[in-house]
């Protein structure tokens, strides 16, 4: 697999470190084109699940999203707070930067802020850790960091339980 080329400006390392298409990306009039040469990366099953997902990172704990794969370099994550774009190990994954999901204490709590109109205490029993859920809540941009409930928060917990239940994305609840 080494060696191969992907497809997807994005994800490529060398256009990502430059900030302009590379040889191998770059269209007649320089624009970025994707690569269809005969040694194109064809992304496993398991590299698209891991693009595109939020994940918390172990050193800095800093909330990033994976945005691209090389398979010369590996995985590209963006820090949410700071832009700072790095790239990681294949490695890496399930080890030190870990996936966040979307939680049933997340969806809970935030059908109990839409009921209440308010963010619950634990005297309102909504049934989840609202600590936990809040952090959920805020790691998905549906909590801001005075806790209200944003848009994406509303629209998921107008969600029925099986929707929720699938949902491991950002895109999901943007949508």
């Amino acid at each position: 697999m080494n060696g191969n080329i992907p497809h997807n400006p994005a994800w490529c390392s060398r256009c990502i470190e430059a900030k302009a298409p590379c040889d191998d990306h770059r269209g007649p009039g320089g624009e970025s084109v994707p690569y269809t040469g005969p040694d194109v990366y064809a992304p496993s099953a398991w590299v698209k699940q891991v693009v595109g997902g939020r994940y918390r990172d172990g050193w800095t704990l800093k909330l990033c999203v994976c945005f691209g794969y090389d398979p010369r370099h590996g995985f590209w994550m963006r820090q949410l707070d700071t832009g700072v774009e790095r790239n990681v190990s294949e490695r890496a994954i399930d080890r030190t930067y870990h996936r966040i999901h979307m939680t049933g204490g997340a969806w809970m709590l935030a059908r109990a802020y839409v009921a209440l109109g308010r963010m619950p205490t634990p005297e309102d029993k909504c049934g989840a850790d609202i600590a936990m859920a809040s952090r959920t809540l805020r790691d998905f941009d549906c909590l801001t960091a005075d806790g209200q409930l944003t848009d994406a928060g509303r629209k998921l917990a107008a969600m029925n339980e099986r929707d929720m239940l699938i949902l491991d994305s950002p895109e999901a609840v943007a949508s």
